[in-house]
């Protein structure tokens, strides 16, 4: 589920002493990736999608988009996999083409 990766992503964060202010950024952003999908897109196109649904000003939607790279690169990397797991075998969704 969504809501179990983005609580492990913002843990981590918390855990690596990270500003509040980029800890509060990160937990809005993940909120609008929780209200609109609430299992985790496994492909490009559905996070694409669910970005389009999102009604923001430019600057938010770049601050969305930032934080949605960093959250995706944290699960490619498979912290969250090792973490909930205990490996980092298991596969993170990845990108495809729209």
């Amino acid at each position: 589920m969504t809501s179990t990766a983005a609580a492990s992503f913002l843990d981590y964060c918390r855990l690596r002493t990270l500003e509040q202010t980029t800890l509060d950024t990160y937990g809005w952003a993940l909120g609008h990736l929780e209200q609109h999908c609430p299992f985790l897109p496994d492909n490009h196109r559905v996070l694409l999608d669910t970005l389009a649904r999102v009604r923001l000003g430019p600057d938010s939607r770049h601050n969305l988009e930032r934080v949605l790279r960093t959250f995706y690169k944290w699960l490619a990397e498979g912290v969250w996999l090792a973490q909930r797991y205990g490996s980092s075998e298991a596969r993170a969704p990845q990108a495809g083409t729209p």
